[in-house]
This record gives C-alpha cells, sequence and structure tokens, in this order.
C-alpha cells in the first residue's frame, strides 16, 4: 500500500510540473499571464456549494491580482480520491485540497467535536463557532496536514431508508444501517439501536437494492444526486450530524508565496467563509423537493422526538468529550444557545 501510494505520488508530481507551474508560471490559455498558479484537489463537482465557494474565489482573486493570481481545480478526484488528496498536501504535490472532517480527522483529530451527534442545531450556531473557535478546532491541521482556510458545510446528515418509515427512536431499532467510517458514527447509531455497516459508499447503492442493508445516514445531495429515491421510500430529517470539511493549504507552498500573495489568499477566502453554509439551506431544499418529486416520504421530527433522538446518543457524547477536551466540547455546545 506504501508503496501504490508513493507511485501515485511521484506520478502525480510529473504530471504537474508537465502540465503546470505550481505557485509560478504559465498553466494554459486562460491563466497565460498568472504568476501563480495554485493547484487545488477535490473530490467533488462543480454545481455543489463548495464548487461554486471555490469558483467564486478563484474569480475573486483574479479580479484582485489583475490575474496575477489564481486557481486551477481539478473535480471529482481527477488527482486521486481523499487519502491520495491529503496526502499530497502533506507533501506538497498539490497546492491546495478540500478534505472533509472524517478524512482530516485522521490526521487531527480535533475537528472530530464538530461530528458529536445534534452538536449542531443551526447555521447560525455554526458561525458563532468559527468565529469564536475556529484556531481551537483547526490548531492540530496546521501542525500535522496543512495550511486551514476555512470551515465549509458539507450539509447536515440524515436517515434514508427504504422500506421502514422512521419517526421515531423505536422505529430505528434493529435496522442495518450504513454509515460513515469512524467509530464515532458506529457508536451513535449503535446507541439509537441500529446496526452499523462500513460497507464502502461505492456499494451503497446495490446494497440497498439487494437489502444487506436497511438505509444510510447522509446529507441530501448524496440521496438526491444518487437517486436513492428510486428504490427508497423515506427520509427522517433527524440532522444528527453537521458534515463540514476543510480547504487546505500545503505547508510548502504556503510558506513559499510571497507575503502579499499569502496574505491576498487569506483574506478571501476568510471573506467568503459563510458561502457554503449561507447556500447549504437552500441547496438542501431544492434537493428535497427533487426527492418528493420521484416519490420519496420526507418526514420532519418533532420537537419532542428530537429531544428523545439527543437523550438516546448521551453515551456517545460521554464516551469522547474527554478525548476531545471537555471543555472545548461544551463552549462550543453552549454557542449561540
Amino acid at each position: 500500500m506504501k508503496i501504490k501510494r508513493k507511485i501515485i505520488a511521484i506520478l502525480l508530481s510529473v504530471v504537474l510540473s508537465i502540465t503546470m507551474c505550481s505557485c509560478a508560471g504559465i498553466h494554459d490559455e486562460t491563466s497565460q499571464k498568472a504568476e501563480y498558479t495554485l493547484t487545488v484537489a477535490v473530490a467533488i463537482a462543480e454545481n455543489t456549494p463548495s464548487g461554486e465557494a471555490l469558483l467564486a474565489i478563484k474569480d475573486e482573486l483574479e479580479r484582485r491580482s489583475n490575474g496575477k493570481v489564481t486557481l486551477d481545480i481539478f473535480w471529482e478526484s481527477t488527482l486521486g480520491g481523499a487519502t491520495e488528496i491529503s496526502e499530497n498536501i502533506k507533501l506538497g504535490t498539490v497546492d491546495m485540497g478540500l478534505l472533509s472532517s472524517a478524512v482530516i480527522a485522521n490526521y487531527a483529530p480535533t475537528i472530530d467535536v464538530l461530528s458529536l451527534p445534534f452538536m449542531i442545531s443551526s447555521r447560525d450556531q455554526m458561525k458563532v463557532i468559527y468565529e469564536l473557535y475556529f484556531d481551537d478546532i483547526t490548531a492540530d491541521i496546521r501542525e500535522s496536514l496543512g495550511v486551514p482556510l476555512g470551515i465549509w458545510e458539507f450539509g447536515y446528515r440524515h436517515l434514508c431508508t427504504k422500506d421502514v418509515e422512521v419517526t421515531s427512536v423505536e422505529d430505528c431499532k434493529g435496522l442495518t444501517i450504513r454509515v460513515m467510517d469512524g467509530q464515532m458514527y458506529s457508536d451513535t447509531f449503535n446507541a439509537l439501536g441500529c446496526i452499523p455497516s462500513n460497507i464502502a459508499h461505492s456499494e451503497l447503492v446495490p446494497a440497498l437494492q439487494q437489502g444487506t442493508v436497511d438505509g444510510a445516514e447522509e446529507p441530501m445531495a448524496m440521496v438526491c444526486n444518487q437517486q436513492q429515491y428510486t428504490f427508497c421510500d423515506y427520509v427522517a430529517m433527524i440532522g444528527y450530524n453537521y458534515s463540514v470539511g476543510c480547504p487546505i493549504m500545503s505547508t510548502s507552498t504556503y510558506n513559499n508565496l510571497p507575503d502579499d500573495v499569502r496574505t491576498l489568499v487569506e483574506e478571501v477566502f476568510y471573506e467568503y467563509r459563510y458561502y457554503t453554509i449561507d447556500l447549504g439551506q437552500k441547496y438542501e431544499d431544492e434537493y428535497i423537493e427533487i426527492c418528493q418529486e420521484g416519490g420519496m416520504t420526507i418526514n420532519y421530527i418533532s420537537d419532542e422526538e428530537m429531544k428523545r433522538f439527543q437523550e438516546a446518543v448521551e453515551p456517545v457524547w460521554e464516551k469522547y468529550s474527554e478525548r476531545m477536551g471537555e471543555d472545548l466540547v461544551q463552549k462550543i455546545a453552549n454557542a449561540s444557545k
């Protein structure tokens, strides 16, 4: 595995050296005047909130630098999946990448504080957390992976089920649910009475169709884009996890940029810090409409029942709060509440 990753890194380095001058030089016809072309590797598509944010930031960098600084964005895992992107950020073979908190936590576990079940109750709360505790949450990212340039929304994660309609905690009992990799996610659904499954996401659709799993926890974007409404009947809008990610710059790239370029990049990313958060509800509403038109039933859980969901996962908080630092957990939990 290590040999394979080294080969990928070497090949990527060769490709990038042939096709671009990272942080300097000419890349293509649209950036011939650019002196600093920053290579950005992402797994997402353009037509997502994070995709829109990157394109807006690219335009703003070009405008304010008179074309001197630009981004060259490689979409949909063109330069490798999440593991390769994270390793190449560390190696400096890409200038920047966008990684989910689940991937980042392998290097810098503090960000998992945002993934405690039902931690983030609103987007307004997330904005307060950003302003007050960004440095606390991302300090170990800077130490172990690269320079964090924000915390972006990837969407609330809900419960999609094929045959069983979930409107209460009791409805979850015995359901086999595909969850993200990470013990916290498995512990959360164990606490809800489910049987968590860690099958690869690429295997989810056939697993749902064949009945190997009863459902999955995921954001509405995934439910919609995979057209799960064609074979799943229900979504319970539990919003148990506010999924986030970070745009991260390679430390070597950051250190090698001139002061004025580094400052400009940091300023523009900061100015766009709420872009994905502000787009989040709009996109989710559109995804819900598409799923409903496809025949899905969208169940909104009552406040009383949501409280019961939250009470059911209290053991997960107890297990992980000590690891993450109880003081930070309580600060974030109390932000804007």
